[in-house]
């Protein structure tokens, strides 16, 4: 008997709320943790990684605009706007999240 998965990333990804219980406008972190974290956290298909300064640093070289429309649009492995409903507000608080976690 084979046992399925209870849940995909995809499903992860793609069905993040984009307001906490109660219509709660949710933290930058929460966020972070709600669409980003399953790459970013550990470097999956090459995503930088939460905290990698370095790393951070050669995707700023556009400014932080062009970093925003590229999470937008997507980039590589990862879809638009993280595979989340995220509002483009939502995803520039949590690119500046990411950022300032990583000491940029």
């Amino acid at each position: 008997m084979r046992i399925k998965p209870v849940v995909s990333l995809v499903d992860l990804t793609s069905n993040v709320n984009v307001a906490g219980a109660g219509g709660v406008e949710l933290t930058p972190e929460q966020l972070y943790t709600g669409a980003c974290l399953a790459c970013h956290a550990s470097g999956v298909a090459n995503a930088p990684k939460l905290g990698d300064s370095e790393a951070w640093k050669v995707r700023m070289a556009n400014g932080l605009d062009a970093l925003v429309e590229s999470a937008i649009a997507g980039k590589g492995a990862m879809p638009p706007n993280g595979g989340s409903a995220y509002s483009p507000e939502q995803i520039r608080e949590v690119v500046e999240y990411i950022l300032a976690e990583s000491g940029m």
